[in-house]
């Protein structure tokens, strides 16, 4: 284990799951309750999520050749840049959908949730892979961190720290990934 592809892999699951600690912040601030069953499913649909994408990276970029590392690349910086706009849009959404959630996560909204994030990590691992970054470490990174930020901040509920990081934190989910992105060029 290389340990720049280790701390590339911490970063790439922090990056991925960033916005975890916004849904835990919410859910705690609420005093929704998060039991660890559902954030474990949540992360183990994270991780596999990742690495089908990782694997596929890899497969494809053994036909593409030296052309990888830029469409790894790009795919990350493209990532980071839509979860960005994504936010920016959905500052006026949220303050509406915290009022319509229920107080207890249920079997749809855990669906959602894990749906939502698996489709972030496929894209991701695909870039990963494509972008010869050790897919199993990255996953597994992708996995470990979806389900401490999801139950960490759910478990402190304080409601002045979502205030505090609002949308911020998947801004800062998005530059991460642009970041990252970059130093594969």
């Amino acid at each position: 284990m290389n340990i720049s592809s280790f701390v590339i892999a911490i970063i790439i699951g922090i990056a991925s799951n960033i916005d975890n600690i916004g849904i835990g912040l919410s859910y705690g601030a609420r005093k929704v309750h998060v039991p660890w069953r559902s954030a474990l499913v949540i992360a183990s649909t994270s991780l596999l999520a990742a690495l089908i994408g990782g694997i596929s990276g890899i497969f494809v970029s053994s036909f593409i050749g030296s052309v990888a590392n830029f469409i790894g690349a790009s795919i990350l910086i493209c990532l980071g840049v839509f979860i960005i706009a994504q936010a920016l849009i959905q500052r006026k959404q949220e303050k509406q959908e915290e009022e319509n959630l229920a107080k207890k996560i249920g079997v749809w909204e855990l669906c959602i949730v894990a749906i939502a994030q698996s489709i972030t990590d496929l894209i991701v691992g695909f870039g990963t892979g494509v972008s010869h970054i050790n897919v199993f470490e990255t996953a597994f990174s992708i996995g470990f961190f979806s389900f401490l930020f999801l139950i960490v901040p759910a478990l402190i509920s304080r409601k002045y720290l979502a205030n505090w990081l609002g949308n911020s934190a998947t801004i800062a989910s998005g530059i991460l990934l642009i970041a990252i992105g970059l130093h594969q060029f």
